[in-house]
């Protein structure tokens, strides 16, 4: 039986998905296959490549250039400076030059921002596609990939997992990291000017969008984010505890799933 993984986006709340990564792991759950979504994808293709110590290799480095632990860190930064940075850091970490060259089957989701569909990369340069998958607009200048125009593949499908299924997997489990984040409210409205507004509409528009993935999983780990942003790279360290808390709490059920298809443990 083919088991297949969807991460899906999330910014620094990506963290979160290292919890599940260990579980399966510690519980001899057997991956075919991994499918990421911005976050998810850095996460996906770091860990298709050189396992847990590659992700925990990229943080430290990271860390060391001094991108997270501190929010001043992206701050001081340009968005293209941060990009270089990014990208020296997965060059380093990853040390495979082609999808071909991974050590499991790995793709990730990009969106084609001419003809507004989802693309998935599984071909050609990973680093090139995980930098096209996570290029958030406005933020992250538009990658050319293939001689498509592409942007975060959170837009139109934050968590892969029809593509999962669509791949092959008879059996999907998810990590889903999108929650609408929490506002403040007073006694008469929220606390949101319009441009918070117009961002809190695309959070909950993307909230629904993956909802309908969530029903797409035979499992699906979805920790309790909503109080972190994208943006947390400081809050790296709490995120991650709190995913590997929560995998830890929910992978029995998972198991016990599983155990319905007992070659696949």
């Amino acid at each position: 039986m083919h088991v297949g993984l969807a991460l899906s986006g999330g910014g620094a709340i990506g963290a979160a998905h290292i919890g599940v990564l260990e579980q399966m792991e510690e519980h001899h759950v057997r991956l075919d296959s991994i499918c990421g979504t911005s976050a998810g994808a850095i996460v996906g293709l770091l860990y298709a490549d050189g396992g847990i110590n590659a992700i925990f290799r990229f943080l430290n480095l990271l860390e060391e250039c001094g991108l997270i632990k501190s929010p001043l860190g992206l701050l001081a930064r340009t968005p293209e400076r941060i990009w270089t940075q990014v990208s020296e850091a997965l060059s380093t970490c990853v040390e495979a030059r082609s999808f071909e060259d991974l050590r499991l089957p790995f793709s990730c989701v990009a969106t084609d921002i001419v003809t507004g569909s989802p693309v998935v990369i599984d071909s050609g340069d990973p680093i090139a596609a995980v930098k096209a998958s996570a290029a958030y607009p406005s933020v992250f200048a538009i990658q050319r990939v293939s001689g498509s125009f592409l942007v975060d593949g959170g837009i139109t499908r934050n968590l892969p997992a029809d593509i999962v299924r669509k791949s092959g997997a008879d059996f999907v489990i998810g990590s889903s990291l999108y929650r609408v984040p929490q506002v403040s409210y007073n006694k008469d409205k929220p606390r949101l000017g319009r441009v918070e507004v117009a961002l809190r509409v695309l959070e909950i528009m993307e909230l629904e969008m993956s909802l309908q993935q969530i029903k797409l999983c035979d499992f699906c780990f979805q920790p309790p984010v909503e109080t972190y942003r994208w943006y947390d790279f400081d809050r790296i360290a709490e995120i991650l505890q709190l995913g590997r808390s929560d995998a830890s709490r929910n992978v029995g059920t998972l198991l016990a799933k599983l155990r319905e298809h007992p070659q696949s443990i």
